[in-house]
């Protein structure tokens, strides 16, 4: 089961699927070179109401992220920031 929620213009609706499919993968990667590191990170999920064979509503979309941090040359502290 999966509590599908829909939000129309005037109101929220909570349904029961009773029979739903979740499906994604995810990846996250860092490599470092000397003190900075880079990081990628992406995430893919799909759903469908296998009742109806029709997506769900309410399935987050795709979503992917850099980022770069640069660290201290003793290592003591580090900055860096993720778009």
């Amino acid at each position: 089961d999966y509590i599908e929620q829909v939000i129309g213009t005037t109101q929220t609706q909570f349904r029961n699927v009773s029979q739903a499919e979740l499906r994604g993968v995810e990846l996250e990667a860092r490599y470092r070179i000397d003190q900075y590191t880079f990081g990628f990170y992406g995430g893919h999920i799909r759903g469908e109401n296998k009742t109806q064979n029709v997506p769900l509503a309410d399935v987050p979309q795709n979503q992917y992220s850099l980022s770069l941090e640069r660290a201290s040359a003793d290592n003591q502290w580090s900055f860096g920031g993720r778009v």
